[in-house]
């Protein structure tokens, strides 16, 4: 079973403990490892004594790594591949066409973001990050980056699907009135460029022109800055005041809460540190009774809404493709590819 992607669905998903020779790695999977070329391509065979039954229906799965997004979508057509993930909405049209390819989508987690840290200026000032909140037009966003597959977003990573989502916080809306009164008060301009690369995620350059002018028509003006693809992630995100981003969802809302906004977190992009958030934060992760669990998280959600530094305007739909013979490749809220599980749960129908 050919797959074209991005990054790698997971074939083992156990090794022993302190195992480090993924060379000739030793798992629990259904499939055992046959040949890797990292970055490129991996193939694993199937575990003939796996103790699942209701999984690893194929004799051999096949993983080839295309961030060529055209190059990907054309494999699947072309036949030369079975199934493939992230496609490109804008031209989802060339997939719809063919009769034999079918289009799975999932709403989930993922999320792009415009990510100011409030450690650093201009965005220490908390009216200037609700200014730059106003001054995005999501739903164009959404329509030009993601052809409306997808949904707009609030300024807080969690999804409507999930269940602890704050569902009474009043949407953030292009206000162009409301950008330039909180800009006012600020009483500055925004003085850092936003760093921005298609490495970030598909269409972050565009995405970035289409906020600049919308900024614009606020009121606010700053300028883009085309990152180099290559080293993106060491030398620019993390480190500039102002970047673009993305994340993929979390299962839990307390997980995606603390890998990306607790003061300590490694990833904490935005630099948001807030003793009450945490201390709330370790409660809602404590706390076993869902009915109590929610309205503090429904908290958390609107401090970050209200005061922190991520501008989320969109959340992404998980939009994949197979040929029909592929079955059991199912939609799933959490990641890609069946929440990386297509390996084992899929099958060929003849």
């Amino acid at each position: 079973m050919p797959i074209s992607t991005t990054c790698f669905p997971t074939i083992t998903l156990v090794v022993p403990n302190e195992f480090k020779d993924f060379a000739k790695p030793i798992g629990t999977g259904a499939y055992k490892f046959e040949a890797w070329d990292p970055g490129i391509s991996a193939k694993g065979v199937r575990n003939e004594n796996y103790w699942r039954s209701d999984r690893g229906f194929v004799d051999a799965i096949d993983v080839t790594v295309s961030n060529d997004t055209p190059a990907r979508m054309n494999a699947l057509v072309a036949g030369q591949v079975d199934a493939i993930n992230r496609v490109d909405t804008s031209t989802i049209d060339l997939i719809q066409a063919v009769p034999d390819l079918e289009i799975v989508r999932s709403n989930g987690g993922y999320h792009v973001i415009f990510a100011m840290r409030t450690d650093m200026k201009p965005f220490d000032n908390p009216d200037l990050r609700k200014a730059m909140k106003h001054a995005i037009n999501r739903e164009q966003l959404l329509k030009s980056l993601f052809n409306d597959y997808g949904s707009v977003g609030n300024d807080h990573p969690i999804p409507a699907g999930d269940p602890y989502y704050n569902s009474e916080l009043e949407q953030t809306k292009f206000d162009p009135d409301k950008a330039k009164f909180y800009a006012k008060k600020a009483g500055i301009a925004v003085s850092v460029p936003l760093s921005t690369s298609d490495a970030a995620f598909q269409g972050a350059v565009d995405s970035a022109s289409v906020f600049q002018a919308n900024a614009a028509a606020a009121g606010l003006n700053f300028q883009t800055k085309k990152e180099s693809n290559d080293g993106f992630w060491d030398n620019v995100w993390l480190k500039a005041p102002f970047c673009e981003s993305y994340w993929v969802g979390r299962p839990a809302a307390t997980q995606m809460l603390t890998v990306a906004y607790k003061s300590t977190a490694a990833w904490n992009e935005t630099g948001w540190k807030n003793a009450t958030f945490d201390k709330w934060l370790a409660e809602a992760k404590a706390e076993v009774d869902p009915a109590k669990r929610k309205p503090i998280l429904w908290d958390l959600q609107k401090m970050l809404h209200e005061e922190g530094g991520a501008i989320i305007p969109m959340f992404k739909d998980y939009v994949e493709a197979h040929n029909n013979k592929v079955k059991g490749h199912t939609p799933h809220s959490n990641d890609e590819f069946d929440n990386n599980l297509i390996a084992e749960k899929a099958w060929l129908e003849a």
